[in-house]
């Protein structure tokens, strides 16, 4: 179960960090796509404040032309009056006239030419805007995906952390069976170190060592002390230094205070006789 765990949290782990790179790589595309789409907004301004100023230029030379027209006009009706005057200056009169006429078709072709240029910079300007349609379309799309994927990783997060309470739920439950085994084990020791005590009273010490024997290696201190001391007497078996010296230092080693004690007798009379 624990090493079930342990793959599914490192799965998870995996998961998380697949969903990261991915979530990392969309941030990544979103901020290429606004840095191209800031370009293309930059180049349509830089494109529409191009075709302001040419517009303008446009506008300042028709008026100039009409200036020039006015001019001309008026040169023309002051040569009409001097031509009646005087030939020559009749005839230079129509030589600046026709030149002046030169000049207006001139104009004329120039302002054709620059409304030509003018239609051509109005489309590639509504190109550049359905180029940029495009891209908000697809950065809507994206920021689409990075929202399901957040939701797919908060479903993954859910999941986990069910997994986490249902197995500390079975953690629980291993560890209250645990206990109650432990208690259990605690009880049968308490009872046969009972039952060996009540073999002592009545002197059936052979059938006491066996009970306490039994207590004793459940861990029950009283009855490690009393097979110690029946080891130490040689109350019912034969004395024993070594296992009277065992069976009081385990008892002595849980708080045992009258092990204690009769520790320090075994442990002395061990030293004399040498066992120490």
């Amino acid at each position: 179960m624990v090493i079930n765990f342990f793959k599914e949290r490192e799965r998870l782990k995996q998961l998380l960090q697949e969903v990261q790179d991915e979530a990392g790589r969309l941030r990544a595309e979103l901020e290429q796509e606004r840095r191209t789409r800031e370009e293309a907004e930059r180049k349509a301004n830089d494109e529409a404040e191009r075709l302001r100023a040419a517009l303008e230029e446009s506008e300042r030379k028709y008026q100039s032309e009409s200036e020039a027209r006015q001019k001309a006009h008026d040169e023309s009706e002051r040569l009409r009056e001097e031509l009646k005057q005087e030939q020559e200056a009749h005839k230079e009169s129509e030589r600046m006239y026709q030149a002046e006429v030169e000049d207006r078709r001139n104009a004329q072709e120039d302002a054709y030419r620059l409304r030509l240029s003018l239609e051509r910079e109005q489309k590639a300007h509504e190109e550049a805007e359905r180029k940029l349609e495009a891209e908000s379309d697809a950065t809507r799309n994206a920021q689409q995906e990075a929202n399901n994927l957040r939701a797919a990783l908060q479903q993954e997060r859910t999941a986990r952390e069910e997994l986490q309470r249902k197995i500390q739920a079975e953690s629980n439950t291993t560890l209250n069976a645990q206990q109650e085994t432990e208690a259990k084990r605690k009880a049968e020791a308490q009872r046969q170190y009972e039952l060996g005590y009540q073999c002592f009273r009545v002197c059936n010490y052979a059938q006491a060592i066996n009970f306490y024997r039994k207590a004793a290696e459940m861990g029950n201190a009283e009855a490690q002390y009393g097979l110690a001391s029946a080891y130490y007497w040689g109350d019912g078996c034969v004395k024993n230094l070594h296992e009277a010296l065992k069976w009081c230092r385990e008892a002595a080693n849980q708080g045992n205070t009258s092990a204690k004690s009769l520790l320090q007798r075994i442990t002395t009379t061990a030293k004399k006789a040498g066992i120490i």
